[in-house]
Protein backbone atom coordinates (compact mmCIF):
# COMPACT_ATOMS: atom_id res chain seq x y z
CA UNK A 1 0.00 0.00 0.00
CA UNK A 2 1.42 3.41 -1.07
CA UNK A 3 2.25 5.84 1.68
CA UNK A 4 0.35 9.21 1.34
CA UNK A 5 2.35 12.43 1.30
CA UNK A 6 1.75 14.95 4.08
CA UNK A 7 -0.49 17.93 3.19
CA UNK A 8 1.42 21.11 2.37
CA UNK A 9 -0.67 24.32 2.49
CA UNK A 10 -0.37 26.76 -0.47
CA UNK A 11 1.89 29.74 0.13
CA UNK A 12 -0.24 32.89 0.68
CA UNK A 13 2.37 35.72 0.73
CA UNK A 14 5.60 37.16 -0.72
CA UNK A 15 9.02 36.59 0.62
CA UNK A 16 11.00 39.66 1.69
CA UNK A 17 13.20 39.41 -1.40
CA UNK A 18 10.18 39.28 -3.72
CA UNK A 19 8.66 42.31 -2.01
CA UNK A 20 11.87 44.29 -2.37
CA UNK A 21 12.07 43.39 -6.06
CA UNK A 22 8.52 44.62 -6.65
CA UNK A 23 9.23 47.88 -4.79
CA UNK A 24 12.41 48.39 -6.84
CA UNK A 25 10.50 47.85 -10.11
CA UNK A 26 7.82 50.35 -9.05
CA UNK A 27 10.50 52.89 -8.09
CA UNK A 28 12.16 52.53 -11.50
CA UNK A 29 8.84 52.99 -13.30
CA UNK A 30 8.11 56.13 -11.27
CA UNK A 31 11.59 57.48 -12.00
CA UNK A 32 10.94 56.99 -15.70
CA UNK A 33 7.42 58.39 -15.56
CA UNK A 34 8.06 61.63 -13.66
CA UNK A 35 10.38 63.22 -16.28
CA UNK A 36 7.96 62.20 -19.02
CA UNK A 37 5.05 63.85 -17.17
CA UNK A 38 7.16 66.97 -16.62
CA UNK A 39 8.01 67.14 -20.33
CA UNK A 40 4.36 66.78 -21.29
CA UNK A 41 3.37 69.45 -18.79
CA UNK A 42 6.05 71.84 -20.04
CA UNK A 43 5.07 71.19 -23.65
CA UNK A 44 1.46 72.01 -22.79
CA UNK A 45 2.54 75.18 -20.95
CA UNK A 46 4.65 76.29 -23.92
CA UNK A 47 1.75 75.65 -26.28
CA UNK A 48 -0.50 77.76 -24.06
CA UNK A 49 2.11 80.51 -23.99
CA UNK A 50 2.43 80.48 -27.79
CA UNK A 51 -1.35 80.72 -28.02
CA UNK A 52 -1.31 83.73 -25.67
CA UNK A 53 1.17 85.72 -27.75
CA UNK A 54 -0.66 84.67 -30.92
CA UNK A 55 -3.89 86.14 -29.57
CA UNK A 56 -2.07 89.30 -28.49
CA UNK A 57 -0.57 89.67 -31.98
CA UNK A 58 -3.96 89.20 -33.62
CA UNK A 59 -5.38 91.75 -31.18
CA UNK A 60 -2.68 94.24 -32.23
CA UNK A 61 -3.65 93.70 -35.86
CA UNK A 62 -7.30 94.12 -34.94
CA UNK A 63 -6.49 97.41 -33.24
CA UNK A 64 -4.50 98.46 -36.31
CA UNK A 65 -7.40 97.64 -38.64
CA UNK A 66 -9.75 99.81 -36.61
CA UNK A 67 -7.43 102.72 -35.76
CA UNK A 68 -4.97 102.64 -38.71
CA UNK A 69 -2.01 102.41 -36.33
CA UNK A 70 -0.73 100.24 -33.51
CA UNK A 71 -1.34 101.25 -29.89
CA UNK A 72 1.60 103.00 -28.21
CA UNK A 73 3.98 101.22 -25.87
CA UNK A 74 2.55 103.73 -23.40
CA UNK A 75 0.48 106.86 -23.75
CA UNK A 76 -3.00 108.37 -23.80
CA UNK A 77 -5.02 107.92 -27.00
CA UNK A 78 -8.66 107.38 -27.97
CA UNK A 79 -10.01 109.75 -25.34
CA UNK A 80 -8.32 108.02 -22.44
CA UNK A 81 -6.80 110.26 -19.80
CA UNK A 82 -5.79 110.30 -16.17
CA UNK A 83 -2.81 110.57 -13.89
CA UNK A 84 -0.38 108.34 -15.80
CA UNK A 85 -0.46 106.79 -19.29
CA UNK A 86 -1.34 103.09 -19.65
CA UNK A 87 0.55 100.47 -21.63
CA UNK A 88 -0.11 98.87 -24.99
CA UNK A 89 -1.82 95.90 -23.34
CA UNK A 90 -4.54 98.15 -21.95
CA UNK A 91 -5.57 99.24 -25.45
CA UNK A 92 -5.66 95.61 -26.61
CA UNK A 93 -8.24 94.60 -23.98
CA UNK A 94 -11.29 95.02 -26.29
CA UNK A 95 -9.61 92.75 -28.84
CA UNK A 96 -9.00 89.89 -26.37
CA UNK A 97 -12.60 89.76 -25.11
CA UNK A 98 -11.94 92.17 -22.23
CA UNK A 99 -14.08 95.08 -23.43
CA UNK A 100 -15.97 95.45 -20.11
CA UNK A 101 -12.68 95.90 -18.27
CA UNK A 102 -11.46 98.40 -20.86
CA UNK A 103 -14.73 100.38 -20.74
CA UNK A 104 -14.88 100.45 -16.95
CA UNK A 105 -12.84 103.68 -16.75
CA UNK A 106 -10.99 106.27 -18.82
CA UNK A 107 -8.22 106.28 -16.22
CA UNK A 108 -6.91 102.72 -15.84
CA UNK A 109 -4.49 103.71 -13.08
CA UNK A 110 -7.29 105.16 -10.98
CA UNK A 111 -8.43 108.72 -10.33
CA UNK A 112 -6.04 110.66 -8.07
CA UNK A 113 -3.70 107.69 -7.81
CA UNK A 114 -0.54 108.55 -5.90
CA UNK A 115 2.24 106.15 -6.92
CA UNK A 116 4.21 106.93 -3.77
CA UNK A 117 1.50 105.68 -1.40
CA UNK A 118 -0.73 102.63 -1.12
CA UNK A 119 -4.06 103.21 -2.81
CA UNK A 120 -7.33 102.52 -1.00
CA UNK A 121 -9.30 99.37 -1.95
CA UNK A 122 -10.68 99.86 -5.43
CA UNK A 123 -11.45 98.20 -8.72
CA UNK A 124 -8.78 99.90 -10.81
CA UNK A 125 -7.96 98.23 -14.09
CA UNK A 126 -4.30 98.09 -13.11
CA UNK A 127 -5.19 95.81 -10.18
CA UNK A 128 -6.86 93.16 -12.32
CA UNK A 129 -4.92 90.09 -13.52
CA UNK A 130 -5.74 89.17 -17.12
CA UNK A 131 -5.49 85.48 -17.96
CA UNK A 132 -4.13 85.90 -21.49
CA UNK A 133 -1.19 87.89 -20.07
CA UNK A 134 -0.08 85.09 -17.73
CA UNK A 135 2.30 82.30 -18.73
CA UNK A 136 1.68 78.95 -16.98
CA UNK A 137 5.44 78.29 -16.75
CA UNK A 138 6.21 81.44 -14.74
CA UNK A 139 7.12 79.99 -11.35
CA UNK A 140 7.73 83.18 -9.36
CA UNK A 141 4.34 84.83 -9.60
CA UNK A 142 1.73 82.58 -11.23
CA UNK A 143 -1.25 84.30 -9.57
CA UNK A 144 -0.78 87.57 -11.45
CA UNK A 145 -0.76 89.82 -8.38
CA UNK A 146 2.18 91.84 -7.13
CA UNK A 147 2.73 91.85 -3.38
CA UNK A 148 5.19 94.25 -1.77
CA UNK A 149 5.56 95.77 1.67
CA UNK A 150 3.26 98.68 0.92
CA UNK A 151 1.41 97.85 -2.32
CA UNK A 152 -1.04 95.11 -3.23
CA UNK A 153 -2.99 96.93 -5.92
CA UNK A 154 -1.07 96.10 -9.11
CA UNK A 155 -1.36 93.13 -11.44
CA UNK A 156 1.63 91.68 -13.27
CA UNK A 157 1.97 90.19 -16.72
CA UNK A 158 4.40 87.71 -18.23
CA UNK A 159 4.82 89.38 -21.62
CA UNK A 160 6.38 92.57 -22.90
CA UNK A 161 6.07 94.72 -25.99
CA UNK A 162 8.93 95.52 -28.34
CA UNK A 163 9.45 99.18 -27.46
CA UNK A 164 10.59 100.19 -30.94
CA UNK A 165 7.77 98.39 -32.72
CA UNK A 166 4.98 100.22 -30.88
CA UNK A 167 6.50 103.64 -30.14
CA UNK A 168 4.27 106.25 -28.54
CA UNK A 169 2.10 109.31 -29.18
CA UNK A 170 4.86 111.65 -28.00
CA UNK A 171 8.42 111.59 -26.65
CA UNK A 172 7.56 113.24 -23.35
CA UNK A 173 7.14 110.18 -21.15
CA UNK A 174 10.28 108.04 -21.34
CA UNK A 175 12.88 109.62 -23.57
CA UNK A 176 14.20 109.79 -27.09
CA UNK A 177 13.47 106.18 -27.98
CA UNK A 178 9.74 106.60 -27.38
CA UNK A 179 9.43 107.99 -30.87
CA UNK A 180 6.52 109.89 -32.33
CA UNK A 181 6.07 107.29 -35.04
CA UNK A 182 2.66 106.36 -36.32
CA UNK A 183 3.43 102.64 -36.00
CA UNK A 184 1.77 101.75 -39.27
CA UNK A 185 2.49 98.21 -40.35
CA UNK A 186 3.15 99.19 -43.93
CA UNK A 187 5.53 102.10 -43.38
CA UNK A 188 7.24 101.76 -40.00
CA UNK A 189 8.33 98.13 -40.38
CA UNK A 190 10.81 98.70 -43.18
CA UNK A 191 12.56 95.40 -42.45
CA UNK A 192 9.27 93.56 -42.89
CA UNK A 193 6.70 92.49 -40.34
CA UNK A 194 7.95 88.89 -40.47
CA UNK A 195 11.41 90.10 -39.39
CA UNK A 196 10.38 92.31 -36.46
CA UNK A 197 9.53 91.25 -32.93
CA UNK A 198 6.21 92.33 -31.48
CA UNK A 199 5.81 90.50 -28.15
CA UNK A 200 8.10 88.33 -26.00
CA UNK A 201 8.04 86.74 -22.57
CA UNK A 202 9.19 88.57 -19.46
CA UNK A 203 9.60 87.64 -15.83
CA UNK A 204 6.87 89.16 -13.66
CA UNK A 205 8.79 90.24 -10.56
CA UNK A 206 12.42 90.95 -9.68
CA UNK A 207 14.24 90.74 -6.36
CA UNK A 208 15.24 94.40 -6.77
CA UNK A 209 11.60 95.35 -6.19
CA UNK A 210 10.81 96.01 -9.84
CA UNK A 211 7.99 94.24 -11.65
CA UNK A 212 6.50 93.69 -15.09
CA UNK A 213 3.16 95.47 -14.57
CA UNK A 214 0.92 94.85 -17.57
CA UNK A 215 -1.01 98.13 -17.32
CA UNK A 216 1.96 100.31 -16.40
CA UNK A 217 2.86 103.01 -18.87
CA UNK A 218 5.39 105.80 -18.52
CA UNK A 219 5.74 106.58 -14.84
CA UNK A 220 8.84 104.47 -14.21
CA UNK A 221 10.73 102.16 -16.57
CA UNK A 222 11.36 99.77 -13.66
CA UNK A 223 7.75 98.64 -14.00
CA UNK A 224 7.01 98.85 -17.72
CA UNK A 225 5.91 95.72 -19.57
CA UNK A 226 8.33 96.26 -22.43
CA UNK A 227 11.83 95.49 -23.71
CA UNK A 228 14.23 97.13 -26.16
CA UNK A 229 13.72 100.62 -24.75
CA UNK A 230 16.34 103.35 -24.51
CA UNK A 231 18.78 101.40 -26.66
CA UNK A 232 18.76 98.26 -24.50
CA UNK A 233 18.93 95.58 -27.18
CA UNK A 234 20.60 92.88 -25.08
CA UNK A 235 19.84 89.24 -25.75
CA UNK A 236 17.01 87.68 -23.79
CA UNK A 237 17.82 85.66 -20.68
CA UNK A 238 16.76 82.02 -20.55
CA UNK A 239 14.91 81.08 -17.34
CA UNK A 240 16.57 83.63 -15.05
CA UNK A 241 15.72 83.79 -11.37
CA UNK A 242 14.19 86.85 -9.76
CA UNK A 243 17.68 87.65 -8.44
CA UNK A 244 19.59 87.22 -11.72
CA UNK A 245 17.07 88.66 -14.17
CA UNK A 246 17.91 91.94 -15.92
CA UNK A 247 14.64 93.90 -15.89
CA UNK A 248 15.57 95.76 -19.09
CA UNK A 249 15.52 92.53 -21.15
CA UNK A 250 13.11 89.87 -22.32
CA UNK A 251 13.17 86.57 -20.41
CA UNK A 252 12.56 83.05 -21.67
CA UNK A 253 10.25 81.35 -19.19
CA UNK A 254 10.58 77.90 -20.77
CA UNK A 255 13.54 75.56 -20.89
CA UNK A 256 15.90 76.24 -23.77
CA UNK A 257 14.55 79.46 -25.21
CA UNK A 258 11.79 82.07 -25.39
CA UNK A 259 8.30 82.36 -26.90
CA UNK A 260 7.93 85.39 -29.18
CA UNK A 261 5.59 86.75 -31.82
CA UNK A 262 6.52 88.72 -34.90
CA UNK A 263 4.74 91.74 -36.31
CA UNK A 264 3.02 89.58 -38.94
CA UNK A 265 1.35 87.68 -36.04
CA UNK A 266 3.44 84.57 -36.55
CA UNK A 267 4.73 82.96 -33.35
CA UNK A 268 7.78 80.86 -32.63
CA UNK A 269 10.05 79.44 -29.95
CA UNK A 270 13.50 81.02 -30.27
CA UNK A 271 16.38 78.88 -29.01
CA UNK A 272 18.71 80.21 -26.33
CA UNK A 273 21.73 79.89 -28.64
CA UNK A 274 20.67 82.89 -30.73
CA UNK A 275 23.29 85.61 -31.12
CA UNK A 276 22.80 89.03 -29.57
CA UNK A 277 23.30 90.64 -33.00
CA UNK A 278 20.43 88.71 -34.55
CA UNK A 279 18.19 89.44 -31.57
CA UNK A 280 18.93 93.15 -31.94
CA UNK A 281 18.12 93.00 -35.65
CA UNK A 282 14.76 91.45 -34.76
CA UNK A 283 14.01 94.22 -32.25
CA UNK A 284 14.76 97.17 -34.55
CA UNK A 285 12.05 97.44 -37.24
CA UNK A 286 13.87 99.75 -39.64
CA UNK A 287 17.63 99.15 -39.49
CA UNK A 288 17.67 97.76 -43.03
CA UNK A 289 19.57 94.59 -42.12
CA UNK A 290 18.28 91.02 -42.57
CA UNK A 291 18.09 88.62 -39.67
CA UNK A 292 21.18 86.51 -39.07
CA UNK A 293 21.50 82.97 -40.34
CA UNK A 294 21.01 81.65 -36.79
CA UNK A 295 17.39 82.84 -36.84
CA UNK A 296 15.89 79.42 -37.63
Amino acid sequence: MARSRPFTPARSGFTLIELLVVIAIIAILIALLVPAVQKVREAAARTQCINNVKQLSLAAHGFHDVNKRLPPACGFILGKNGTYPPSCFYYLLPFVEQAPLYNSTNDPWGVACNPALPSPPDNYVRARPVAILLCPSEAYNPSGTWQTANRTDWAVGHYGTNYLAFGGPSASYIGQYLMDRKSRLGSTFIDGTSNTLMFAERLSTFSSGSANLWCHGGWNTNYMATFGWNGNYGLFQSQPTAATADMTLAHGLHSGGIVVSMADASCRFVAAGLSQTTWQQAIIPDDGTPLGSDWQ
